[in-house]
């Protein structure tokens, strides 16, 4: 927050205060004084309060002969030599914050104390059993410290320079003050003395002095924010300017043989007076000059005063010698002790302004302000359990008792007969608009019409027990009942319907009201609902730091004003309709208002029930609220909404118990809190330093990066986090007051949460790069065995062709050329004469064996050799046998072969498991086919191999073939499958045979 706006809002706290504390401290009332008195007594470490101050960050600081205590409203810190050890002595005796918010602590054994937002310094005056009296700040930043022994200090940065005021002679009072910067006022017992300090930057001397004003006894200097001083002296109180007088108040309202102990300037510019020796208390002075004395007898804890203070919101602090903290702030209710602190079920005003108050068991009160009188059962109200309470247009008094109803004639009270119906209770009376009355009853609805009651009809809904009566703005009645929820009567007599099962909280309603804006809000026995454009809709009690803490609603106001107030067991709330319409409706998640209990001068928090009229507002605006002790009066003209919105601060942070704002005692909280990789817990603390009501106050925080909506604080002023994830949050808490004045910008501080070294950027960059270069070598180690393994197998793969080659080479040119001779021979000895026929023959046998035998070595041969690894040899030798074993039985031989076969490396076992099964397949069609043409198609195609040997025989039956035994069939199915292939036989008898063999190709020959 920027200074100017830091600026602007002063100007409206005082502007607030002065007209606040002039409408609630501007008179005294009949019924007591206008302030409640709270007490801090016991939290405190020693009850004698010296000194106390508020910083300008909200904090109160009570000076103890125990220790320095900070206070936050809930919390008190307690700091002494063992917290601070630079203090040196416990007994505190003055505090003061200069324009840098550098907090100074003087204690009763000479030492002085700079608490600043970066360390500590401290020093010790140089007399014995010297004392701090007075410390101030004027221009330069200079710091003046005045002390019992007259010596006088200036601190300007380290520099300290001492010199000696006064020293010669005793003096009781001993004092500073800075007027407008420039002048320091030293005072003392004969008198004032005017030093320009800011004349000269020269730190070594004081200034020129320019005023003497002498006096007989000087007993306190108060500057004063509207310019000038305040001065107590010679007996007179005097408001000064310079060394003018501005204005004399009077001798002092106090025993003059008083000691005047402390003084400041309130809010609105009035002098507040504490005394010590006559046990004489507190003086305010009012803005009409005239003065409140406030002492034990108006409730403070003790009449010796030491020390004052006035915060922010308006509240005086008043420390007293042995009796602790007194904090006084204004009380805008007002008990009625006329209404002898009974159960109060209904109050009723006339038109002049005179109550007619109904109690639960004591009949009824006339009261007009000063005398009162009683109506029981000398007075005819015979039935004293009055339930309401009504005056009519024409002035006459209506009691709505459980016995029955009772009219006011002259001095006496009638009971009223209603037409089918024997002396009902009453549970509620309604006076309409129009002047009409209606009362609601145990058996029903009853309405007077020109003087003459009849029974309203519900059109067949059977007699209910009316609790709440009401009308809105289109004339509409509104019926509340006990047990059967709530009944719209429209001007055509039509009527609706709600409970639980649409809407309500509860089938029991106990109150309705009407603000002509927001629709109709229905009071139930398990909370509040409004019903608006027919539909209901239940207001959720909110738990914890809520302005809806109750469950069950007692009575509904709306006041003139247009704020909604209700009664209920917990105290009164009062609201803005509107905006409670708008959070019903789901336009908004935060309502304005305030919750009034005991702790705002209520005689109790719980609001009488059952009853309506059940409160009251009177011609002049002063609401009146029924209680169960007694009836309780609020003048709207006192009541001011505090327009302040409260310092929020961040007490503590703390990392698995651990603390980490190291100079917590100056309230300085770092813009960025770091936590290290293993802290399981962050735990925040904070506060809002607002002390009329710091129990209403409610917080709402969120952690940004975690959290999307706020979070609503249940009262512990705590946030926890357990395990948060690596990265940078932003804490954000606000909080409103008591009047729902939310603080717009709160406390912030942003959290980074640091990653384990195996999350930071450097490591998991190093570990990438090392799983890459990790994953990279292991690549290259496989690639590089596969290599290896690769090349072996190449390696064995060429040995192995190489055997092979040489294998086929010598079956060739050995066992080929030696069958070949065998052939030769064999046909010499055919070819030779004078053989036998028999010996002719065997040549014959042995010459056809050699040449079968040289046919199957080409086979061998070509299977062995690896130079015919390829598909294109596979397909060429194929088709030579199939050509050549046909052409030799006389069976035509079709091929159908593409062109360009690619020469792809077949591996031998594929090469020689597929010729075999074509030559199988071959064969089969010479041996069983009968046929006299036959094809043989190659397709190549995706990698596929198709060959399909046909013909046109006279087919067979494969399944009886294969149960029969024939061996070649499945040969070639095994053949085929061995390899990855398959062999498909389409054929049926006396349509010839399709065997179609498949197999893959895996690429060309490396």
């Amino acid at each position: 927050m920027n200074d100017r706006i830091k600026k602007n809002l002063f100007v409206l706290c005082v502007c607030f205060l002065v007209g606040y504390y002039t409408a609630v401290f501007g008179e005294q009332t009949e019924h007591g004084k206008a302030f409640l008195i709270d007490v801090l007594e016991e939290e405190l470490p020693q009850r004698s309060v010296i000194s106390i101050y508020q910083g300008r960050n909200g904090y109160l600081w009570f000076g103890t002969l125990n220790g320095l205590v900070r206070y936050d409203g809930v919390n008190l810190d307690v700091i002494d030599e063992a917290v601070l050890p630079v203090l040196g002595d416990a007994r505190i005796i003055r505090i003061f914050e200069d324009s840098r918010t550098n907090l100074w602590v003087a204690t009763d054994g000479g030492r002085v104390v700079c608490i600043k937002p970066t360390g500590f310094l401290g020093f010790t005056l140089s007399k014995v059993n010297d004392r701090v009296t007075s410390i101030v700040e004027s221009c330069f930043e200079r710091v003046w410290l005045y002390t019992a022994h007259g010596e006088l200090f200036q601190i300007l940065g380290t520099n300290v320079t001492v010199w000696e005021f006064g020293a010669q002679y005793s003096s009781m009072y001993r004092g500073l003050m800075v007027e407008d910067k420039q002048l320091l006022w030293i005072g003392v017992d004969w008198g004032m003395y005017g030093f320009d300090v800011g004349s000269t930057n020269d730190t070594r001397e004081i200034g020129v002095l320019r005023y003497v004003i002498p006096t007989r006894k000087l007993d306190y200097m108060v500057s004063s924010r509207q310019g000038g001083y305040w001065r107590l002296a010679d007996g007179r109180i005097q408001r000064w300017n310079t060394n003018a007088l501005l204005r004399d108040y009077g001798p002092y309202p106090w025993k003059y043989s008083a000691r005047v102990s402390t003084a400041i300037e309130d809010s609105r510019g009035c002098l507040v007076v504490g005394t010590i020796n006559e046990n004489d208390g507190v003086y305010w002075m009012q803005p009409d000059g005239k003065w409140i004395h406030i002492s034990v007898a108006d409730g403070l804890s003790h009449d010796g005063v030491l020390s004052l203070w006035q915060d922010l919101d308006g509240i005086l602090w008043v420390g007293t010698d042995g009796g602790g903290v007194n904090k006084i702030r204004p009380c805008i209710f007002r008990p009625v002790p006329e209404s002898r602190e009974w159960v109060i079920q209904s109050v009723c005003s006339d038109s002049e302004g005179r109550l007619w108050i109904g109690f639960g068991g004591g009949g009824v009160m006339y009261w007009d302000g000063k005398n009162t009188r009683m109506f029981g059962p000398n007075q005819g109200l015979w039935n004293q359990a009055v339930r309401s309470i009504v005056v009519d247009r024409d002035g006459q008094v209506w009691v709505g008792t459980l016995g029955g109803l009772f009219r006011l004639r002259g001095d006496r009270f009638e009971i009223q007969l209603l037409p089918g119906a024997l002396s009902p209770s009453v549970n509620c009376m309604y006076l309409a608009p129009n002047g009409t009355l209606w009362v609601g009853t145990s058996v029903g609805l009853y309405v007077n019409r020109n003087g003459d009651w009849e029974r309203f009809n519900l059109n067949g809904i059977p007699p209910l027990a009316i609790t709440a009566v009401a009308m809105d703005t289109s004339t509409n009645l509104w019926l509340g009942s006990r047990g059967g929820g709530v009944l719209k009567v429209g001007p055509d007599g039509s009527i609706k319907l709600w409970g639980i099962t649409n809407g309500l909280p509860s089938q029991t309603v106990t109150a309705l009201a009407t603000d002509g804006v927001s629709g109709v809000w229905v009071g139930t026995t398990a909370g509040l609902a409004l019903i608006d454009h027919d539909i209901a809709r239940p207001i959720p009690v909110q738990q914890g730091k809520s302005i809806f803490p109750f469950r069950g609603v007692n009575y509904l106001l709306v006041d003139p004003q247009g704020w909604l107030w209700i009664g209920s067991s917990v105290g009164l709330v009062r609201v803005d309709p509107r905006e409670l319409a708008a959070f019903v409706r789901g336009q908004t998640d935060f309502v304005h208002g305030r919750h009034y209990t005991r702790a705002d001068g209520l005689p109790v928090s719980e609001c009488s029930s059952g009853s309506q009229p059940a409160a009251a507002i009177i011609p002049d605006g002063t609401l009146w609220f029924p209680t169960i002790k007694g009836l309780v009066k609020l003048e709207l003209a006192r009541r001011r909404v505090n327009t302040n919105p409260p310092p929020v601060v961040i007490r503590s942070i703390r990392l698995d118990g651990v603390d980490v704002i190291t100079n917590w005692i100056s309230g300085l909280v770092p813009s960025e809190v770091v936590v290290k990789p293993g802290v399981e817990r962050v735990e925040l603390e904070f506060a809002a330093l607002s002390f009329n009501r710091p129990d209403a106050i409610r917080f709402r925080y969120r952690l940004e990066g975690l959290e999307n909506k706020w979070v609503e604080d249940s009262g512990n002023r705590q946030a926890r986090y357990s395990r948060l994830a690596p990265g940078r949050y932003l804490f954000t808490v606000t909080a409103c007051n008591e009047d729902g004045v939310l603080n717009p910008y709160g406390a912030q501080v942003w959290i980074t949460v640091e990653p384990p070294f195996w999350r930071r950027w450097w490591f998991m960059a190093g570990s990438c790069v090392a799983a890459v270069a990790g994953l990279g070598g292991f690549v290259y180690w496989i690639s590089a065995m596969r290599y290896k393994r690769r090349l072996r197998a190449l390696e064995q793969q060429r040995a192995l062709e190489r055997e092979r080659a040489r294998i086929a080479r010598d079956l060739h040119d050995q066992l080929g050329a030696n069958l070949a001779q065998i052939a030769l021979l064999g046909e010499l000895i055919e070819t030779s004469a004078g053989l036998s026929e028999e010996v002719a023959t065997h040549a014959k046998a042995i010459t056809e064996s050699a040449r079968q035998t040289s046919e199957a070595l080409d086979e061998i041969v070509w299977a062995t050799n690896p130079a015919h690894d390829t598909l294109e040899s596979l397909i060429t030798y194929a088709s030579k046998h199939f050509q050549e074993y046909l052409g030799a039985v006389g069976i035509a031989a079709r091929l159908s072969v593409p062109s360009g076969i690619p020469s792809v490396y077949l591996p031998p076992e594929v090469r020689h498991n597929v010729y075999l099964a074509l030559r199988e397949a071959v064969t089969n069609v010479v041996k069983h086919s009968r046929a006299s043409e036959a094809w043989m198609i190659v397709v190549v195609q995706s990698g596929t191999v198709t060959i399909e040997i046909r013909d046109n025989g006279r087919g067979f039956d494969p399944e009886k073939e294969l149960l029969i035994g024939h061996d070649g069939l499945k040969n070639m199915n095994r053949r085929l499958a061995a390899i990855g292939g398959a062999c498909r036989i389409i054929t049926a008898s006396g349509s010839g045979t399709r065997v179609v063999i498949q197999f893959r190709i895996l690429g060309k020959k490396n």
